[in-house]
């Protein structure tokens, strides 16, 4: 029984592995290929969905929000091979949101568009609406509306899969590699897995933490532009 419950974990690990390379941000002279779906970007906490459950990016079980695995229970049991990704928010910042998902109050999942399998609209669940674009310029046109709207940003999702998130002000999360305490400040080593960068950090900030740095776009080479600590990553 122990080693099939690790199997499991494995390849529960292997899948979430599998979800983050799914994922990147938005780069100077991005390509957008035609069929593209372009849609506005939500600040919540990234869930997914199958007939076992919740699960965070990195593969662990969401356990704060019961409600959703009994609103999806019906859709998994006709469809128990699909599988949902999306949002979880009530539409707070996402300081707030973080705080509500961790205190296990209710929040909707409001799915991503260009799924298949999805369920119907219903109490507690939402769709995410998208707009296929042909081109870079059409998804930059996109992208303005949407912001002026008030939007936090845009997600293109791309026929191969990948998901560009883009925002005024992007944010990424970096896992803290060292700690250098200063007269006057504290820089922390971060790195993405591909790339590496220093971001001032408040105290108590240690090393093995996972933060969330925001910067002003990338480099051609990938690094974050004006990189600046936003939050410690405490939710998953």
């Amino acid at each position: 029984m122990l080693i099939v419950f690790e199997s499991l974990t494995a390849l529960r690990e292997f899948a979430a592995e599998r979800q983050r390379q799914k994922y990147r941000a938005w780069q100077d002279g991005e390509e957008v290929p035609p069929g593209s779906i372009a849609s506005r970007k939500l600040d919540g906490v990234y869930a997914r969905a199958d007939k076992d459950g919740l699960w965070t990016k990195t593969g662990r079980r969401i356990e704060s929000q019961p409600h959703l695995e009994r609103r999806l229970k019906g859709h998994f049991r006709r469809k128990p091979d699909a599988v949902l990704e999306g949002e979880l928010t009530n539409g707070a910042p996402l300081e707030q949101t973080a705080g509500d998902f961790k205190a296990g109050r209710k929040l909707k999942m409001h799915l991503f568009p260009g799924q298949k399998d999805k369920p119907l609209p219903v109490f507690g669940i939402r769709h995410v609406r998208g707009k296929k674009v042909k081109d870079a310029s059409d998804a930059d046109h996109h992208y303005r509306r949407e912001v002026a709207r008030g939007a936090e940003g845009q997600v293109l999702l791309l026929p191969d899969g990948t998901r560009i998130k883009r925002k005024p002000t992007e944010d990424s999360e970096y896992d803290v590699r060292s700690i250098r305490t200063g007269k006057r400040n504290t820089v922390a080593e971060v790195s993405d897995g591909k790339v590496t960068t220093r971001v001032a950090v408040p105290a108590g900030v240690k090393a093995g933490d996972r933060v969330t740095v925001a910067y002003d776009g990338r480099t051609r080479s990938g690094k974050p532009r004006a990189p600046r600590f936003k939050a410690v990553r405490d939710y998953d």
